[in-house]
């Protein structure tokens, strides 16, 4: 796990830095040249772009910098050869090998030294552990000996890890919007096999993976989707518009993300649902007046971290995977508890947050529905046909004066009064 930390992290900023490259493939050939020093004595590596007779993996993209010798993994002396025994025990096995046979992982004889015994003992500046573990010696000091052998190349391989990875100079990711900007303010309308009606007004910003700390969206998210007592969705809720209100971040990348918020229409509310849409962006601009606080910000991240606490124990397999994807975006310290954790809070962060992306002209509504096949239903027609699956939809853009509507609190209430009802969370007495 160590060494894939500092693996995911070399990839994950090479990507932005180019530069990096070298520093990159040097790593992950140090780290492969450790992995393969615990393995068997194996055959020297074919050339560049050649397959390997006993594994049949052919070297790719890391070819050049003899990472192919990951192919080369097994004893052939074993019976049944490479080949039988990695299709046995699957790729894991393939690369740390099958743990059959002798308990050291050694040949019946030792292989001649090869190029990468050379590489291994100048990347890691310690006696090869190799010729411990080869030797056929079982007596007791044959065996302390090998565990102090293994000791000093685990300690190596921690020491080359952090001093190739100390190499790579990141940048933070580039901004890519998810959307096409001719889409951008535009509601896109067709027909859903299921029935009922859903509202999905959907933002798309910078993603929030280097804001860990203060996780700006999704405080955001609890006062949108907030169920507190003059709630946007308790207003909705008591004018028998919808069945359900979420808000949370849909999709999360390197380069974006989007912020989505889903609404369950009732019969009723599918007729007004530009209604229900102005009541969104209503919210939304007189969170930037007084909603934002520390005391609610505070409180947010109390009540999630006693429901992370009191949640039951996931199964090990889907809490490695958690972990290992967690490696990518906190620090070590916080692989676990990093996810959960709210440490600071920012005013200034979430107001920009909602000033810049949180704006009509920077989203796309998605409206769906049953009852749209016979082509007018509703007030609407779906005029289009989706090429693949056959689907009924229509685009219809927002006019400018809907947009600067949809940002006017003033204009929003002359429309519907009782929006005035709908108000910030109050203060948690427990």
């Amino acid at each position: 796990l160590y060494g894939q930390h500092y693996c995911a992290k070399a990839m994950r900023l090479a990507v932005y830095s180019p530069d990096s490259t070298q520093a990159l493939r040097e790593l992950v050939h140090s780290i492969f040249q450790g992995v393969r020093s615990d393995c068997d004595a194996a055959p020297p590596p074919p050339e560049d772009g050649e397959g390997c007779a006993e594994c049949h993996i052919v070297p790719t993209f890391l070819s050049d910098t003899n990472i192919d010798i990951i192919a080369h993994h097994s004893n052939p002396s074993r019976e049944g050869g490479a080949s039988a025994q990695a299709q046995a025990a699957g790729p894991a096995s393939a690369i740390l090998g099958s743990g059959s046979g002798d308990p050291t992982g050694a040949a019946s004889t030792p292989a001649k030294r090869d190029a990468w015994e050379e590489e291994f003992e100048r990347n890691f500046g310690a006696a090869s552990s190799t010729s411990t573990r080869k030797s056929s010696d079982s007596s007791s000091s044959g065996s302390n000996k090998a565990k102090a052998s293994d000791s000093v190349g685990s300690s190596a391989l921690s020491e080359a890890v952090e001093s190739k990875a100390a190499k790579i100079e990141g940048k933070d990711p580039v901004y890519c919007p998810a959307f096409d900007e001719s889409l951008l303010g535009s509601v896109v309308s067709w027909q859903m096999s299921t029935v009922g009606y859903k509202l999905y007004i959907t933002f798309q910003l910078p993603s929030q993976y280097n804001n860990w700390e203060t996780k700006p969206t999704e405080y955001i998210a609890d006062l949108l989707g907030g169920e507190h007592d003059d709630s946007l969705y308790r207003v909705l809720k008591e004018k028998s518009y919808i069945h359900s209100l979420d808000a949370y971040t849909g999709m999360r990348y390197e380069n974006f993300e989007l912020f989505q918020i889903t609404v369950s229409m009732t019969d009723t509310g599918v007729k007004q649902v530009y209604q229900v849409i102005n009541a969104v962006f209503y919210t939304i601009e007189v969170m930037k007046q007084n909603w934002i606080t520390e005391k609610s910000y505070e409180a947010f991240g109390r009540l999630k971290w006693i429901k992370y606490s009191l949640e039951e124990n996931d199964e090990p397999a889907e809490s490695a995977t958690s972990f290992a994807e967690h490696m990518r975006h906190f620090p070590a310290q916080y692989v676990v508890t990093g996810p959960h954790m709210y440490k600071k809070f920012d005013r200034v962060k979430v107001a920009n947050l909602l000033d810049t992306y949180f704006r009509p002209s920077n989203m796309i509504i998605f409206f769906s529905g049953h009852k749209w096949a016979s082509s007018k239903e509703n007030g609407l027609d779906l005029n289009q046909l989706e090429p693949i699956y056959s689907t009924p939809y229509r685009v219809d853009k927002l006019k400018e004066e809907r947009i600067a509507t949809l940002t006017d609190i003033g204009a929003l209430l002359k429309e519907c009064e009782w929006f005035g009802k709908i108000k910030p969370p109050v203060a948690n007495p427990y």
